[in-house]
């Protein structure tokens, strides 16, 4: 039942986190740097200062925590915010599509691998840390054919702006995976930290809410770097005027609804891996990284994206979701191996 409620929140986490950029679709006269700013402050700034007031006891242990836990997850929150520049690169040269599923893909794997490796590598060669690596390479193996049939249906509607060339693709392909391994760093640090916030003492605050401090010190660390990278880029483009609009009240609330959806997910994923214990998050990451991919891969098809595409790449995009599915089947499998592995 634990494994059932731990997967049924990463899912739920996921669905959340796919749907979080959707509002951008419905902002008027801004350009994208300007709705990005707005959300980092939204997001890294506004939802962890509400998370920290909920608890009456929050202030009073703070002192129980290590100093180096929280330069840990500030760092882990710094180099998340860069990972959205090296994202940012990999759009330039190879398109959403992509860049999103190799991001995705490298946040998955390390995200996962990294912590079984430093913190738990006694299971790496036991049933449980084998078969967490069977899983990933599966979500690998699906990522491959999904940018593949990404990459073919741009081409297809001739979305590409510029001649195919090789070495922008080279280029993409490696900002792409770097913005991926970058940002696995915040389930990394985030994970690193967990027995840490598990140990405090206070009747005041919740177990809920001592897996959650973390996500609201990570994101306080990602609004340094994501604030300067976009104010940089405004100031590039020239684009600070773009705010006086009539639309301005309608596109924060849009923005609004972005933050809540994309800090809830994480407050639900930490949720989750509550059920598993302090190595929850290595099987519960990658599950919540798919169901993203897949999400993401639904709205793309309702919003007409793989309209008019070839029979072909049709059938390569859907073997490829069926490799997702089956890796978060083989997640499921793993989450019992674990709960079974710590008893």
């Amino acid at each position: 039942m634990l494994v059932f409620f731990a997967l049924l929140f990463s899912v739920c986490a996921g669905v959340l986190n796919g749907t979080y950029v959707l509002p951008i679709k419905y902002i008027k006269d801004w350009k994208e740097n300007n709705t990005w700013l707005i959300y980092s402050f939204f997001a890294f700034f506004f939802a962890p200062v509400i998370l920290f007031l909920l608890p009456s006891g929050f202030f009073n242990v703070l002192h129980q925590i290590p100093w180096h836990v929280y330069l840990i997850l500030i760092l882990g929150g710094v180099m998340f915010g860069v990972s959205i520049f090296f994202f940012s690169l990999g759009l330039r040269y190879i398109g959403m599509g992509v860049a999103f599923l190799l991001n995705i893909a490298g946040g998955t794997v390390l995200g996962s691998l990294i912590p079984l490796l430093i913190s738990h590598i006694d299971y790496i060669f036991q049933p449980f840390g084998l078969v967490d690596i069977l899983g990933l390479l599966v979500f690998v193996l699906g990522t491959i054919l999904s940018s593949k049939a990404a990459q073919k249906r741009e081409k297809e509607k001739n979305l590409q702006k510029v001649p195919y060339n090789k070495g922008q693709v080279a280029k993409g392909i490696f900002f792409g995976i770097l913005s991926g391994a970058v940002a696995s760093l915040e389930n990394i640090s985030y994970t690193y930290s967990l027995p840490y916030f598990q140990k405090i003492q206070d009747v005041h605050v919740s177990q809920f809410l001592k897996l959650n401090f973390p996500w609201g010190v990570l994101f306080f660390g990602g609004i340094f770097s994501t604030v300067l990278l976009f104010c940089f880029r405004i100031h590039k483009e020239k684009s600070w005027r773009s705010y006086k609009t009539p639309y301005f009240a309608s596109n924060l609330l849009k923005v609004f609804i972005m933050a809540i959806l994309a800090f809830g997910s994480l407050l639900i994923f930490g949720f989750a891996s509550m059920q598993l214990g302090v190595m929850g998050p290595i099987v519960s990451w990658p599950v919540f990284m798919i169901v993203i991919v897949l999400t993401s891969n639904f709205w793309s098809f309702v919003s007409g994206e793989w309209k008019g595409i070839s029979k072909k790449i049709l059938q390569l995009q859907w073997f490829a979701v069926i490799l997702f599915l089956i890796a978060i089947a083989i997640m499921a499998f793993d989450a019992n191996l674990l709960l079974n592995l710590v008893k």
